[in-house]
């Protein structure tokens, strides 16, 4: 019988061990191959031919009978011939599991520590007497944040990109302005914090490494709470107001994400954020501080599971 299964050059071919008419088996054509072979092709022959024991051995060594004991039934070699021909190479017969990566559901969670450097922007001291005020430029402060976040690997689907939705919190940042009158400065002592949730899309560059370097972009909500303190420098009293400002917020980012294990993941990265003006409401003396943008340059240190 000819293997049957090669749809290119045959490998290899044998004889069956049919019983003949005369009463004894014909001789396989043996080539000079070792059993079991690897076709050229990515052909993965086995043969099913135990009880004989000189089967296998090239032309150049003795052959011996290969005929099965008499009172044993005819049964003919058995050969499995399977051909990967999309790949070129052994296709695998036995049952490997699939990969963890390919069981995943594309959903993820995790969580970010945000150091920063905070800056405020075009600051300004509204109070209609026209004094000059110092400090009422940019004011750069370092801060810290946390993250929660929830998304989806859509690679799955075929599509390189991840959906990100993450809430943060930032503790305060600390800036200092000074309105300049006659003998009487007034010091307005602000701690800022922020609530932000932002939605951002990320691109995962494929490498060959475990290194996956990213790039992502955001827009969500940002709430501005400004706690001012407003201290004159003689004897009047000091006056504490809290104020909060909605507003637009977007984001640019990039980094690189790192496979810790399976489905842990890594995350280092730098993210530009503006969550827009900030007021410290009015004080009552009609005067009050404002900034046009609250930025913040962000070190990302994230973790995240995959499900």
């Amino acid at each position: 019988l000819d293997c049957l299964g090669c749809t290119r050059l045959s490998c290899l071919r044998f004889l069956s061990h049919l019983h003949s008419p005369s009463g004894h088996y014909d001789e396989p054509e043996i080539l000079s191959y070792a059993i079991p072979l690897i076709c050229s092709i990515g052909a993965d022959v086995r043969h099913f031919a135990t009880q004989y024991p000189g089967f296998g051995r090239a032309q150049s060594q003795p052959e011996q009978s290969l005929a099965p004991p008499a009172q044993t039934p005819v049964t003919p070699a058995v050969y499995i011939l399977t051909t990967n021909v999309s790949t070129g190479g052994v296709s695998d017969t036995s049952n490997t599991p699939k990969s963890v990566e390919n069981t995943l559901s594309g959903f993820y969670v995790g969580g970010q520590l945000l150091p920063a450097a905070a800056q405020i922007v075009g600051r300004e001291l509204k109070n209609g007497r026209g004094l000059p005020f110092e400090n009422g430029g940019e004011d750069l402060d370092t801060t810290i944040g946390l993250g929660f976040l929830a998304g989806y690997d859509w690679r799955k689907q075929g599509i390189p990109v991840r959906t990100e939705l993450e809430y943060a919190y930032r503790f305060r940042h600390d800036f200092e302005s000074i309105e300049v009158t006659l003998g009487n400065n007034i010091t307005y002592k602000d701690d800022l914090s922020t609530h932000s949730i932002m939605l951002s899309v990320f691109h995962d560059f494929s490498t060959s490494s475990e290194w996956k370097p990213y790039v992502g972009a955001g827009v969500g909500w940002a709430r501005n709470t400004s706690s001012t303190k407003r201290a004159p420098a003689g004897a009047a009293a000091d006056q504490t107001i809290e104020n909060s400002t909605d507003n637009l917020a977007y984001s640019l980012q990039a980094g690189l994400r790192f496979e810790l294990s399976s489905q842990w993941i890594g995350e280092l990265g730098y993210r530009f954020i503006n969550f827009g003006e900030v007021e410290t409401g009015t004080f009552s003396g009609g005067d009050s501080v404002s900034a046009d943008h609250h930025l913040s340059h962000d070190i990302i240190l994230g973790v995240a599971y995959m499900y």
